[in-house]
């Protein structure tokens, strides 16, 4: 038995750790930002393998470059169609868009930085009434 509280919890908390997929831009929550140092101005490279995506913080000015989606909000996105088009043309079934997924760390970086995984297979409102 094991006693739980908010400074030893290690358990994936889903409900922050989400992006929306528009129809002209990928949207990352503030939360995935910060765990996976997604900075304003900054850029991202994403690994597309069939229907598998993940994604990365990088300091190549060749990738996406990161930028705030509007004042209020503590979020980041990629302004690119073509890229939110390529998203949702990979997966294996027709999904609404927007549409959100949820992100979850994996064991590798890439330059010091931590890969994330979308999870593609279900959205988060797939996942929510299951």
């Amino acid at each position: 038995m094991a006693i739980i509280n908010r400074k030893n919890i290690t358990a994936f908390d889903r409900k922050n750790y989400i992006i929306s997929v528009r129809k002209d831009r990928i949207y990352f929550s503030g939360v995935v930002c910060e765990k996976f140092r997604l900075i304003h101005g900054g850029h991202i490279m994403f690994n597309n393998d069939g229907d598998h995506w993940s994604f990365w913080a990088t300091d190549d000015p060749d990738g996406f470059r990161l930028s705030s989606e509007g004042k209020n909000q503590i979020g980041l996105s990629v302004p690119n169609t073509a890229l939110a088009r390529l998203f949702h043309n990979s997966l294996q079934r027709k999904v609404p868009i927007p549409s959100l997924f949820y992100v979850q760390e994996t064991n590798s970086e890439i330059d010091g930085f931590p890969v994330a995984e979308i999870l593609t297979k279900k959205t988060v409102d797939e996942m929510g009434k299951e």
